[in-house]
């Protein structure tokens, strides 16, 4: 009984009449970067800023540093430093991955670099790989971010009740204070 009221309700209601937003593509997802000049401009941006990043590995609970050094933007390939240990290096030529994580304007974010050869150059070892193919960014925006770290307005009015004046200043208090 309780089906056949469902049907004749919802028989009753267009499809057209349903709001909401469309159906996502199911080929992207906004929280990864796909677009290689995209991807090219987060690894400089990265890079530029010397951001250390940390690589947790999959055999173990040990968590490595390292430095991207340089983007080669012609041949594609990332130059990275030796890790901080010698038993992460070992592990690192052996499974040749990683996962690179950081921080970059507040953002997470996470690399899976995959290919890793280990070189030296005059007794200093270092690690060339090729451009990730996506980069997870969460909070990627279509939009400038704005720094409001330390953005201040000042207000001031007049209460229609009492005539009293009130002012003061807000701030931006959500970034840094859970």
């Amino acid at each position: 009984m309780i089906s056949k009221i469902k049907k004749a309700i919802s028989s009753r209601i267009p499809k057209k009449s349903l709001l909401g937003p469309a159906a996502p593509d199911t080929n992207s997802n906004p929280k990864f970067v796909t677009d290689p000049e995209k991807i090219l401009k987060v690894l400089n941006a990265i890079t530029e800023n010397s951001v250390w990043c940390t690589i947790p590995t999959i055999v173990s609970n040990e968590v490595y540093s390292t430095q991207i050094i340089e983007v080669i933007e012609g041949t594609k390939l990332l130059t990275l430093k030796p890790l901080d240990s010698s038993q992460g290096n070992q592990a690192l030529k052996h499974h040749k991955q990683l996962k690179l994580t950081t921080h970059f304007n507040d953002i997470h974010i996470s690399i899976l670099l995959k290919e890793i050869v280990a070189h030296k150059i005059q007794h200093s070892p270092y690690y060339q790989t090729p451009f990730p193919l996506r980069i997870y960014y969460p909070q990627r925006r279509q939009f400038i971010r704005i720094d409001t770290s330390n953005f201040h307005l000042t207000f001031q009015g007049v209460s229609d009740r009492t005539r009293a004046t009130i002012g003061g200043t807000v701030e931006n208090r959500a970034s840094g204070y859970y």
